[in-house]
This record gives C-alpha cells, structure tokens and sequence, in this order.
C-alpha cells in the first residue's frame, strides 16, 4: 500500500521516505526486481537519470528493466548476480561506476548484508553519496 503526504514522503509498506532523495541522478538498488525493492525502482525511474539494479532473479531482472526503460526513457543496468557474493558486488559495483559515474543514492531492502562493509567504503570515497536501508 503506497501512500504520499503533503510533506513528499512516500509511505510504502510501514516504511517512510522522503521523495526528495530521488532528486539524484543515479540510483543504484540492491536486490530489487521484485517486491518492494521494484516499487522503489519504479518511485525512483520517475525522478532519477539512471538506474542499476542488482538481483539473483534473472527474469524478473530483466523484465524490470524493460519496463522501466519503455515507460521512463532512462537507462538501466540490470546485473545478475547476488549481493551477498562479495565478488557479484565487486563487479557490479565497478561495471556502475563505469557506465553511469558515481552513485548518488544507494538502496536496499534487506538488513544484515555483508555488502554494508563495502557501503561504508563506496560512503567514505566518494563513490556513494547516499546510502538508504530499508528494513523489511
């Protein structure tokens, strides 16, 4: 269930955001193709110039991916692999940088990720200037 007050925060499942967050230009979302990781995918397509996306479900990946770029016009990169593969981060999290620059805000919505380790590291270089985790 979505919904948005006057404030511009976006009430998804028990989790508030505020959408301002959305203004960056590139978004990078771990473990999002479906569930509540592709409604922020969706939330954040209406506002960011590109998105990435990380997931162990391929076609649902795929899928998400395809719909975001027919119906916003932005690129997206769509990665298989799984975040808790410290090597599947590695490389997606280079392949980004390389496409798209730096990432202006960093999502996910799974807690306990052994990739928080390596997001204090992307947060301290520069690489990530926003880091947003979600509890679900």
């Amino acid at each position: 269930m979505r919904f948005a007050n006057a404030g511009g925060e976006v009430f998804v499942k028990g989790i508030f955001m505020n959408k301002s967050l959305c203004r960056k230009k590139n978004g990078m979302l771990l473990g999002a193709a479906k569930g509540i990781g592709a409604a922020y995918a969706r939330d954040y397509a209406k506002q960011c110039r590109t998105i990435s996306i990380i997931d162990i479900d391929k076609e649902a990946g795929m899928r998400l991916k395809e719909d975001l770029e027919r119906e916003y016009r932005i690129p997206v990169f769509f990665f298989h692999g799984n975040i808790y593969d410290e090597s599947d981060m590695d490389i997606f999290c280079k392949a980004v940088k390389e496409q798209f620059g730096p990432v202006d805000l960093l999502f996910s919505s799974f807690r306990n990720c052994p990739y928080l380790s390596m997001t204090k590291e992307m947060l301290a270089s520069g690489a990530v200037s926003e880091c947003i985790g979600v509890q679900v």
